[in-house]
């Protein structure tokens, strides 16, 4: 069993208003996969508003797939913005905690486990954010698997 330091918690952060507007697609981005991964008569189409680069619209057709083979999320996902930087007035890339440790993904008819049991639960996203006919989308993302999210 791999044991984690306890988390520590975010220091205030003054946001920029463009900074404001990424992180708030990021924080829907992110609400709506949960809730439409945990649902499968949630519609996908609110979550695709809300990506424009080749790695969001990606992770939104596994999510298809993923339902297409009968897999539900089952628990919390849960997303914590650790930072955001100003790139240009119409990107800006956003880094989240993501923790996975209350969450699994099962089978919908079977409730069988699919995730591997010695998954790491944290990841850290960097995601750029770009402003597209006049609203913030996700563009693209890269992940690492890292420790415990900071506390918000």
């Amino acid at each position: 069993m791999t044991t984690w330091a306890s988390p520590s918690p975010l220091p205030p952060r003054t946001r920029t208003p463009e900074q404001q507007a990424a992180e708030d697609v990021v924080n829907e981005y992110f609400s709506s996969r949960n809730a439409i991964r945990k649902d499968p008569l949630l519609d996908v189409k609110p979550l695709k508003e809300l990506v424009a680069g080749p790695d969001a619209q990606e992770d939104v057709a596994v999510l298809e797939q993923d339902r297409a083979e009968g897999l539900v999320q089952v628990g919390d996902y849960v997303s914590i913005v650790t930072n955001s930087v100003t790139v240009s007035p119409s990107e800006v890339t956003v880094t989240v905690c993501t923790d996975a440790s209350a969450m699994d993904m099962v089978k919908e008819a079977s409730h069988e486990s699919v995730l591997p049991k010695d998954r790491n639960y944290f990841t850290e996203w960097r995601i750029t954010t770009k402003q597209v006919e006049g609203a913030w989308k996700i563009s693209d993302f890269d992940t690492t698997d890292t420790g415990p999210c900071p506390m918000e």
